[in-house]
């Protein structure tokens, strides 16, 4: 009975050490181990040698002789000279780091047990393997549609794609009004539904080159029995001239509400090969890319002065796996008697159904030229939204 009384103190020292889990205690887990079992069994180690283990981590150490199953069976008599394997083995995604006391390396350890001999065996915790919670977004997906505006939401309600404020109206100082637009490629929502974007893009208009700079804000709102999902928020455009009698336009903040116009949701991007027009672009869809992308006619502002009308044709872009797509290319070519470097950005998303139930795609394009030399010192498009539909 004084035996079996021992040996359960020892186990529950030895669990207890297990629980310490921080390096500085580990190496002297061993240490203590043997000073314990010999303070606990002096009249046993002479005949019956005692190994004890101490597991630190998340892991399992068993012995051939049978014996040791620790956590658990930690501590266990042999005859003396017997030599015991004990193999290490991982849990919950960790992986064994090392041993302490006469066992060395990261494999199986063999200890012949001729007197009181402790044993400590390391696991590195690994990755949790916990599943992890999906996060769930108030923005219902779909096309939205109100108040001089549009855009779309993607599966899963994370982000807002091609918004497009067709017709903006800014007042100038010292005078003046001018009309623009905005389209914004994409903005990131948040799980409750709000969201937030600054943009801006350097151009030229009126024979100056400017700055456009925009905001876009608001907040989804869920379906009720009497009305369909909706966002609200505002929007605002400024221009910043760099020169030029016009200092500054500005929109101010402008309200708005949208709503979704189609459901059910769709759960996953909607890519359909065929061809597709609209807004004075074509393209076609195949083999997971857009080719024979073609904007007719392109309109470009120069500076100081002019305006000029041109194309752009670009062979391939690629779609990526959520259905977004970017290019930017250029060419060397001559423009107005002079040698100039033409640049064309093709960026958009694929949406999905539209109100008359067709595929549709979205975006935004640009062109700007740079002369090496002449009057003109650039002409550019700005960024200018499309939308195509699948024929």
């Amino acid at each position: 009975m004084g035996s079996i009384s021992r040996h359960l103190r020892l186990e529950t020292w030895v669990k207890s050490l297990g629980l310490r889990r921080t390096k500085r205690y580990f190496t002297g887990v061993a240490v203590g181990a043997a000073w314990l079992l010999s303070a606990a069994t002096p009249a046993v180690a002479a005949t019956s040698p005692t190994l004890g283990v101490v597991v630190v981590g998340s892991g399992s150490v068993t012995s051939r002789p049978a014996g040791i199953a620790c956590p658990g069976k930690c501590t266990a008599t042999f005859a003396t000279g017997t030599r015991v394997v004990l193999t290490p083995q991982a849990k919950n995604g960790s992986t064994f780091l090392r041993w302490s006391g006469p066992c060395t390396g990261t494999g199986a350890c063999t200890v012949t047990v001729s007197t009181l001999t402790a044993v400590a065996a390391q696991f590195l915790a690994g990755p949790s393997t916990r599943p992890q919670p999906t996060t769930k977004y108030l923005a219902v997906p779909g096309p939205y549609y109100g108040s001089g505006i549009k855009f779309y939401v993607t599966p899963g309600g994370s982000s807002i794609l091609n918004v497009s404020v067709p017709t903006t109206y800014l007042n100038c100082v010292p005078s003046g009004a001018i009309n623009d637009h905005i389209g914004i490629l994409q903005v990131a929502v948040e799980p409750n539904g709000s969201f937030s974007t600054a943009a801006s893009q350097n151009g030229a208009l009126s024979g100056s080159a400017v700055k456009f700079t925009y905001t876009f804000a608001g907040r989804f709102q869920t379906a009720t029995t009497t009305t369909s999902a909706s966002a609200t928020g505002t929007w605002s455009e400024s221009i910043a001239y760099a020169s030029g009698t016009t200092a500054s336009c500005k929109s101010n903040d402008q309200s708005w509400t949208a709503t979704l116009f189609r459901e059910p949701l769709q759960h996953k991007v909607l890519i359909e090969a065929g061809s597709y027009a609209g807004n004075g672009i074509t393209f076609s869809v195949a083999s997971g890319g857009i080719q024979n992308v073609s904007v007719l006619t392109t309109y470009l502002n120069c500076t100081p002065s002019g305006a000029v009308n041109d194309h752009i044709t670009i062979a391939d872009v690629a779609i990526k796996p959520d259905g977004s797509f970017t290019s930017k290319s250029s060419q060397k070519g001559v423009f107005s008697g002079s040698n100039a470097k033409f640049t064309y950005t093709f960026a958009g998303y694929f949406e999905g159904p539209t109100e008359v139930g067709a595929a549709t795609v979205a975006g935004t394009w640009s062109e700007t030229v740079v002369p090496t030399s002449g009057a003109t010192t650039m002409c550019a498009s700005n960024d200018q939204s499309w939308t195509a539909t699948r024929s």
